[in-house]
């Protein structure tokens, strides 16, 4: 009796609902956009880790090239949710790990750093706010190995998108006859770099770096065999992704982070062994000139784009020092690029996050910036490092460390120290002691709960 009653009260419902919508046809998707977020918070407030799962998702597959601005609505919900949980449950605890306390300083400090700028023409506050947002979510909602578990399982997710999207552009240039025509204009289309709906490879190809590490992590515990083959498949796809896009900085991290991962195990030389076989064979296959990217590391002077990077680098020193100790203010390096590098063309960036941030937030703001980086690797288990198939928080704390040494790098060559996809990693790895207590002993019972 109960089911046939609440099946017609939701028949009369939807027959109200149909009847208002045919009266109120011109506004039809706002009201369906308003029913789609009141749905969407419901959701969050009852499973806030979806929040996190799904923006790690859209921002490892760069699936808002297609849906514009989706990520910080999505934050902000899942933020609003938490709040208005924490408000019916009279909490006022919130956690905050030494990465936070240290990330939001230097936060503030970057952003107060406007105060002295000559110009706010190159500042995005989007940047500033969503590395914030996905900070404080993450903390708050990773509370268990399940959590950690289904945001990764969501960035492993997006890598998978991206390589689908990485090789579906790859095949379309060459099977269409692009390459063809392309080859009459050009040297060697071997050289040619794919990067799905990403806006440049570099990018795309570092953001695949820490999805890649943790997936080879979890391939090396019993977890059920769903999540151990979606971890080998976003490990293809990241690798692959990174080989055709060509990018040097990527591929440098990739290989330094995969060796922290292999000395970490007991079949430390059966993994290297596989891999390079597994590189080989890749290499043989994809139709671009990886090795000869590479190898052009060594040719500086014949490599317009590390000359031209040496360049910025150099300026950035020398703005640094003109500057000291308090930086030209956020977004400004680009804006005096070309004062410090006058053979480039202006609007420049520094493709290296230190400069970036010392020049930028001053020599506060890059001791602040330091100061974060250094709690995560003081937060991990770092003497007796392996990993144990039958412990999850081993294997994680050997995957986040490796991940931790590879985006270390790769902030030499990203242009941003505030990028949201290395900050959701970062703040993931400062919870890794509060979730699993058994592995890390006494450096889970740091306080992090703040009032």
């Amino acid at each position: 009796m109960n089911s046939q009653l609440a099946l017609s009260i939701a028949t009369c419902l939807l027959v109200i609902l149909a009847w208002y919508l045919w009266q109120n046809w011109g506004r039809a998707h706002l009201i369906a956009a308003g029913m789609v977020g009141i749905v969407a918070g419901g959701i969050l407030f009852a499973y806030p880790i979806l929040g996190a799962s799904l923006a790690a998702f859209l921002m490892i597959s760069n699936l808002t090239e297609f849906i514009p601005g989706a990520v910080s609505p999505l934050l902000l919900l899942t933020l609003g949710m938490i709040i208005v949980k924490k408000l019916l449950a009279g909490d006022a605890a919130w956690t905050v790990t030494p990465f936070l306390k240290w990330g939001l300083l230097f936060v503030v400090v970057h952003l107060l750093s406007t105060l002295w700028a000559g110009s706010y023409r190159f500042l995005e506050w989007s940047i500033f706010y969503r590395v914030v947002l996905i900070a404080v979510i993450l903390s708050e909602v990773v509370k268990t190995p399940r959590d950690f578990l289904i945001v990764i399982i969501g960035a492993q997710a997006g890598a998978i998108l991206t390589g689908i999207l990485t090789v579906q552009g790859a095949a379309e240039f060459y099977l269409t006859g692009a390459a063809d025509e392309l080859a009459g204009s050009v040297g060697a289309i071997e050289s040619s770099r794919f990067f799905g709906i990403w806006f440049e490879p570099n990018t795309m190809a570092l953001s695949q770096v820490p999805v890649i590490g943790l997936s080879l992590v979890l391939l090396r515990t019993k977890l059920n065999f769903w999540v151990r083959l979606l971890s080998f498949a976003a490990v293809g796809a990241g690798l692959i992704t990174v080989m055709l896009s060509l990018s040097r900085g990527a591929a440098l991290c990739t290989l330094v982070m995969l060796l922290a991962i292999a000395l970490a195990d007991r079949y430390r030389y059966q993994i290297i062994s596989g891999v390079v076989l597994l590189a080989i064979l890749v290499i043989s296959v994809l139709p671009v000139d990886i090795i000869g990217r590479m190898t052009s590391l060594t040719k500086p002077g014949a490599d317009s784009s590390i000359n031209q990077r040496s360049e910025l680098l150099l300026g950035g020193i020398e703005m640094i020092q003109e500057s000291f100790p308090f930086g030209v203010g956020p977004g400004n390096y680009r804006l005096y690029s070309m004062d410090y590098a006058s053979k480039l063309a202006g609007g420049m960036i520094s493709h290296n996050a230190f400069i970036d941030a010392f020049a930028e937030a001053g020599a506060l703001g890059i001791f602040l910036y330091l100061g974060a980086i250094f709690m995560l690797y003081k937060t991990l288990k770092w003497r007796g490092r392996k990993l144990i198939p039958d412990n999850l928080g081993e294997n994680l704390n050997v995957g986040f460390g490796a991940v931790l040494i590879g985006l270390t790098l790769a902030m030499a060559f990203l242009s941003s120290a505030e990028y949201p996809i290395f900050w959701m990693f970062y703040a993931m790895t400062a919870l890794l002691p509060l979730v699993f207590r058994d592995s890390f002993g006494d450096q889970a019972t740091q306080p992090v709960l703040a009032k």
